[in-house]
């Protein structure tokens, strides 16, 4: 049996604790560091999940040379700082979404991880997912004919208190980085397989935002035409309810899923895609079935991919033309962080 992949943890927040959880029913990996800025949220966290080293400092960790991969889970403003940290130490990284705020900050961090050789992954967890793969497999058959309109939506109403990340702006708070980097994603890698492309960007870009009297975007859209005269509409908001989904519109049908971020949510599950016919109205419904869950899945994935080194350069390049997309989106909707003004 092959040995499994000791991880640290860099935080020990909402995010740490669903990891945690994953980490539990991977085949690739266990939970052996948590590092938190305090022995209390340490210990309390390592002792839900049997973490056999607890760290009071996120060097602590980093220094520990039986960590062999760790997650990023702190804050969107700090995971350029602890990335790079992380890659200096020999660690392979992967890095809660959004990579970092901006391109620039994302390609630095690249650029750190190149140089020490580790692989870097952002965690996307639908990336990983067999629903996604079937997904690619019928965009690419071209069953649907050719794609005009693609719908993505990732939206919700936040229960946050004032003092929570989602509503601090120095750490990054905001729809776009929160969630909106979901279905830009999505509507990119629905585009690339519609194309035979790798890394689609976006020709055109509108977007507009409602902010808060703390410039946090509360709500956002993105109207974006790609090339192949492909359009895709993206909505996002962390103060709002709407239905989540993907459609896909082509000339002979169009595809619908009603789950794509976090499908099936966090356990094993049976996700479906519908597809939908204009001739005869006929519709069929594809399910897929996972053992594990999304997150465990996700893990899994990155443990493969540490073995294939030629495919780490697709991973950052992926990180790095979506964070471009989110950028433009931002300029677009006036929404700017601090760390935008500053150089590199």
């Amino acid at each position: 049996m092959q040995k499994k992949i000791n991880w640290g943890i860099l935080g020990t927040g909402n995010i740490a604790h669903v990891f945690a959880k994953a980490l539990t029913h991977s085949e690739t990996s266990q939970l052996y560091a948590v590092g938190s800025r305090n022995d209390e949220t340490a210990n309390a966290f390592g002792s839900l999940y049997g973490a056999p080293k607890l760290y009071s400092s996120y060097e602590s960790l980093l220094s520990d040379s039986e960590v062999h991969a760790v997650y990023i889970a702190l804050p969107h403003s700090m995971h350029a700082e602890w990335t790079k940290k992380a890659a200096k130490a020999k660690k392979h990284i992967l890095c809660e979404k959004p990579l970092t705020i901006n391109y620039q900050e994302s390609l630095s961090v690249v650029e750190v991880a190149r140089d020490n050789e580790v692989f870097l992954m952002e965690a996307f967890v639908f990336r990983s997912h067999p629903q996604t793969e079937k997904l690619r497999k019928l965009i690419k058959s071209g069953v649907i004919g050719k794609i005009s309109i693609i719908n993505a939506t990732f939206s919700f109403k936040s229960e946050a208190q004032p003092t929570d990340r989602q509503l601090l702006k120095e750490l990054g708070a905001g729809g776009i980085l929160d969630v909106g980097c979901y279905p830009i994603s999505m509507v990119r890698l629905i585009v690339g397989e519609a194309l035979g492309i790798n890394f689609a960007e976006p020709e055109e870009i509108f977007g507009a935002s409602y902010l808060d009297d703390a410039g946090i975007d509360e709500c956002s859209i993105c109207c974006a035409k790609f090339s192949g005269d492909i359009l895709a509409q993206v909505s996002c908001g962390i103060s709002v309810f709407q239905d989540q989904g993907v459609k896909i519109y082509g000339s002979k049908g169009y595809i619908l899923i009603k789950s794509p971020w976090i499908p099936g949510g966090r356990n094993p599950a049976i996700t479906e895609i519908i597809l939908h016919m204009y001739k005869n109205a006929d519709s069929k419904t594809f399910y897929i079935e996972t053992k594990i869950g999304s997150g465990s899945l996700m893990i899994d994935h990155f443990v493969k991919s540490i073995a294939d080194r030629n495919s780490w350069a697709s991973f950052s390049d992926e990180a790095l033309i979506n964070m471009k997309t989110l950028d433009r989106w931002r300029t677009s909707a006036k929404v700017n962080y601090e760390i935008d003004n500053k150089k590199l």
